[in-house]
């Protein structure tokens, strides 16, 4: 799932309107901590995986998380929203029911980075 224009959604207090600058991954990782006690959904800034082991479980996660995210008036992005499906990417990465495997793109751009030339780029690259 991800999430829709997810910093214009973040509502911010009465004292802070004034500024038009926030600090916006921790406020958003303050609103998606509403999501942490629903198992086994994984969220990154705006990207929110659902696995399931049945078709049940997925709906029944799916409807919680959403009735959570409706509550905090937060919308999701329908078209980049997939259900019930066997395969997925997720950042950057392929997940079916054989595991993880990083995406053709993420091999492409490995095999293409630019060998490191000193223990600062090594890093970087790391």
């Amino acid at each position: 799932l991800d999430m829709s224009r997810v910093y214009q959604q973040l509502e911010l207090d009465y004292d802070s309107k004034c500024f038009t600058v926030i600090n916006t991954h921790k406020a958003f990782s303050h609103i998606i901590s509403l999501l942490q006690d629903i198992p086994k959904v994984a969220v990154y800034i705006d990207d929110i995986l659902i696995p399931g082991k049945s078709h049940t479980e997925h709906s029944q996660t799916v409807e919680r998380l959403f009735c959570r995210l409706h509550d905090a008036g937060l919308h999701l992005k329908k078209k980049k929203c997939n259900f019930c499906t066997s395969f997925v990417q997720y950042l950057c990465f392929s997940i079916d029911k054989d595991g993880l495997q990083p995406t053709a793109e993420k091999i492409r751009a490995i095999k293409k980075a630019p060998m490191p030339t000193n223990i600062t780029q090594f890093k970087t690259y790391l």
